[in-house]
C-alpha cells in the first residue's frame, strides 16, 4: 500500500489532496503555520510511527531537508527523488544549498537525466546511490474537436493564424521572456506573418511577462490563458510546440507534445550560452514558422 504525506498551509485542503483521495490514496496532511514551521518534524515522526512504512520517498528540496534532519533515516530506507532546481527567490536558493547536506544521507537518489546525476555527484552524493530514471507519461487520446474548436474561436484568433504553443511554469529558467522577445523580433521582421503565441502556465514571472508583452506591442500576438488542468485541447490547437528553457531535465511537456503529434522546436542544454539567449528564440520562431 502507498500513502502520501503532504504539506498544507493556510487552508484545509487543496486540489492535490482531493485528487489523491478521490483515487483512494490515503493522505496525511502536515499542517504548517509558516514557511519555517519546525513542528513539521514532529508531525512527520508521528506519521511514520502510525504508518510504519517500509520505505520513505521524498520529492522536493524542502522534504529532503526535513527528512534528513528528522532523524528518520537512521531507522528507515529513504529514497530522494531529484527533479532539478529552480532559483526564483532567496528561499529556493537556500533550499537548493541545503540539498547538499540532505541528499548524501539518503539510501538512494533517483533523478531524471545524466546531467542531473553529474550535478548530484559533484554535490556529494555517491555515484553508487544514484539511479537515472527519465520521466514517462501515460498514453494520450486526441482532444475532442469541440474542445479545440472552442479555443480556436476565442476572440481575436484568426483562421489563418498559426499557433505557437509553450507550456510551463513561469520562472526564469523556463525562459518565456526570451521567447516573447523572439516573437517581437519575428513580428518586426515579418509583420505580415500570421501567428499567435500561446503561453500556458503561471508562476513568479507572470507580471514581468505581461509587462514585456505590453511594452513590445505584442498584446494582439500573445495569449496567456493561465494554469490549465487539462492541456490536451491546447496541444490540439497548436501547429508547433516551443520550449525555450535554459535548463531542463526530462521535460514532460516534450513527451506530451510528441504523444499528441505536435512538431517541436526546443533549446539544447547543458551549458546553454547566456550570450545567445536573446538571438535563439528568434531562430526558434523562424524555424517554427518554416515547419508549418
Amino acid at each position: 500500500m502507498v500513502s502520501i504525506a503532504t504539506f498544507c498551509r493556510g487552508q484545509a485542503t487543496n486540489s492535490f489532496i482531493e485528487a489523491a483521495r478521490e483515487n483512494d490514496i490515503e493522505v496525511d496532511v502536515i499542517r504548517e503555520r509558516s514557511r519555517f514551521d519546525f513542528s513539521s518534524l514532529r508531525q512527520m515522526r508521528e506519521i511514520v510511527r502510525a504508518r510504519r512504512p517500509d520505505i520513505v520517498q521524498t520529492h522536493g528540496v524542502k522534504s529532503h531537508f526535513l527528512m534528513r534532519f528528522s532523524g528518520l533515516p537512521r531507522h528507515l530506507p529513504w529514497i530522494g527523488f531529484h527533479h532539478g532546481y529552480t532559483a526564483e527567490d532567496v528561499k529556493m536558493r537556500v533550499y537548493n544549498r541545503l540539498d547538499r547536506l540532505s541528499l548524501p544521507a539518503a539510501s538512494g537518489v533517483v533523478t531524471v537525466c545524466l546531467p542531473f546525476a553529474d550535478e548530484l555527484r559533484r554535490n556529494g552524493v555517491s555515484l553508487s546511490k544514484i539511479t537515472v530514471l527519465p520521466n514517462a507519461i501515460d498514453t494520450v487520446e486526441a482532444p475532442g474537436a469541440g474542445e479545440v474548436g472552442e479555443l480556436r474561436s476565442r476572440p481575436g484568433i484568426l483562421p489563418s493564424e498559426k499557433i505557437l504553443l509553450s507550456i510551463g511554469r513561469f520562472s526564469a529558467e523556463k525562459a518565456q521572456m526570451d521567447l516573447i522577445h523572439g516573437a517581437a523580433l519575428l513580428h518586426k521582421t515579418n509583420p505580415a506573418l500570421p501567428f499567435r503565441l500561446v503561453l500556458c502556465g503561471d508562476g513568479p514571472e507572470r507580471v514581468r511577462l505581461i509587462e514585456a508583452i505590453s511594452s513590445l506591442g505584442l498584446t494582439d500576438k500573445c495569449i496567456l490563458p493561465g494554469y490549465q488542468g487539462n492541456v490536451a485541447p491546447f496541444y490540439g490547437l497548436a501547429d508547433i510546440f516551443v520550449l525555450p528553457s535554459h535548463s531542463e531535465g526530462s521535460p514532460n511537456v516534450l513527451l506530451e507534445a510528441m504523444a499528441y503529434g505536435v512538431p517541436i522546436v526546443a533549446t539544447e542544454w547543458e551549458e546553454f550560452p547566456k550570450w545567445w539567449s536573446m538571438g535563439l528564440p528568434l531562430c526558434l520562431c523562424r524555424l517554427a514558422i518554416r515547419k508549418l
